[in-house]
């Protein structure tokens, strides 16, 4: 509870303590990077995360999400939500869909007594029925927060929302098929508005390809949360090259959209592999005489570890050791991501523990590359301190306290198109000929 703040008249209901002071939190989220982790994608890689990082801008999606929402189904003429609280806590006492009440579990951690608030050997909360100090009103179901948040229901107002990808992206030249076309890639268009629609327009680097449309993709119909994909195939491009895609089409209310993605051809992915240095800051790291402030008073050692690829390739960390210890699982939580990117940095802040100094731990990164290469930095730091430390040896447990802490159909034409610059078509089944088509 806030001994600066007020309790705000819309902070009631079962729980809330009956004081006059502002609570938190009022939500809670899956934290953890270790079980049910936020899946993300960064430089083409699937990344596992956590933490606040993960679940404040999650939530700042959902609110985002929800401000279109309301517009799109009449239920505000204009966007803009303002303080989203005294909606949460009128629906926590009014519905019982909309909350999972967590009941069990605690945020307990031990403290010495006779420091400040310690009279118990520990601070903390436990949850528990309707409001609490560890959960607030605890984890939200999405789909109902929607579906409830209009006080009195409306018709909802649906219009398409298509989207268009090609993957991969960037396309590299491959070995090409018996053809000849060595650049492979798959289009794909999605409605997620609820709304069907018509494709009316579908053109590469403003070259019109709209009579190919039900020939290519077997229909110009796009169901309303429905796709359609084509694999595609391409030869004759000077590369590196870039080439704009682009679909039209109208939904069922009679909108008019249109959406275009850019793409680019490159010649063979470089096999040269991925290289990685491991480095501290600061080089020598030294017990400050009035401590480091992002540790904690028995961890007074800090030191940030700066981790970078140097040739331009992607590495999935697979171990993480210092100073003896295996800590391969904690790769995603201090550093923030389980995969280093093409000329990227990633970095950790550790807080050691040390009996005595001087002392030097040993560092030591491993990886795998794009191409299934090993790559490994190394490391070794000297530690000091200029305050005079007792016997023994170091204590190697560091305690980060920053992080940087279905199947698919497709209708394929036997026709080739040759744009400007490039000559295109549908990928066919094994053993089907075509001639490309000169225009």
């Amino acid at each position: 509870m806030s001994i600066a703040f007020p309790r705000p008249s819309w902070q009631a209901g079962p729980g809330v303590p009956n004081d006059n002071a502002r609570h938190v939190p009022d939500l809670a989220f899956s934290a953890s990077a270790d079980h049910d982790p936020y899946l993300i994608i960064m430089t083409r890689s699937i990344v596992e995360t956590g933490g606040t990082s993960a679940a404040a801008p999650f939530f700042a999606g959902v609110v985002a999400t929800l401000n279109q929402y309301v517009v799109a189904n009449g239920i505000q003429a204009r966007s803009g939500l303002g303080n989203i609280n005294p909606r949460l806590y009128q629906l926590a006492q009014t519905t019982s869909k909309v909350f999972h009440d967590v009941t069990t579990g605690d945020g307990i951690i031990p403290c010495k007594t006779g420091t400040p608030d310690c009279t118990t050997g520990q601070y903390g909360y436990r949850a528990g029925p309707g409001y609490d100090h560890v959960t607030g009103l605890g984890s939200v179901n999405i789909a109902n927060l929607f579906d409830s948040w209009a006080v009195t229901k409306s018709t909802p107002k649906k219009t398409s929302i298509v989207g268009l990808t090609i993957e991969p992206s960037p396309i590299y030249e491959q070995a090409p098929d018996s053809d000849g076309f060595p650049w492979f890639y798959t289009l794909k268009i999605s409605e997620t508005g609820g709304a069907a629609s018509t494709l009316t327009g579908f053109s590469i680097d403003e070259y019109d390809l709209s009579d190919s449309i039900v020939e290519w993709f077997g229909t110009a119909n796009l169901a309303a949360n429905g796709s359609l994909s084509l694999d595609m195939r391409g030869r004759d491009m000077a590369v590196p090259s870039d080439h704009v895609f682009a679909i039209a089409g109208v939904d069922a209310s009679g909108q008019k959209w249109t959406r275009q993605v850019t793409v680019s051809f490159l010649g063979p992915r470089p096999n040269t592999g991925a290289a990685m240095t491991l480095t501290s800051d600061p080089a020598v790291v030294v017990k400050l005489p009035a401590g480091d402030k992002t540790c904690a008073a028995d961890h007074p050692y800090g030191q940030k570890l700066i981790l970078r690829e140097t040739r331009g390739g992607d590495v999935k960390l697979t171990k993480f050791l210092a100073g003896g210890y295996d800590y391969s699982d904690r790769i995603a939580s201090w550093f923030g991501s389980q995969t280093l990117s093409a000329n990227g940095t990633l970095q950790a802040k550790l807080c050691w523990q040390m009996n005595s100094t001087p002392a030097t731990l040993s560092y030591e990164m491993d990886g795998v590359d794009g191409s299934g290469r090993a790559v490994q930095a190394t490391l070794s730091v000297k530690f000091g301190s200029v305050l005079d430390e007792k016997s023994g040896g170091p204590t190697p447990e560091p305690a980060p306290l920053s992080a940087w802490p279905g199947g698919r159909t497709h209708r394929r034409a036997s026709l080739p198109r040759q744009t400007p610059g490039m000559t295109i078509g549908p990928r066919l089944p094994q053993g089907e000929a075509s001639a490309p088509l000169q225009n």
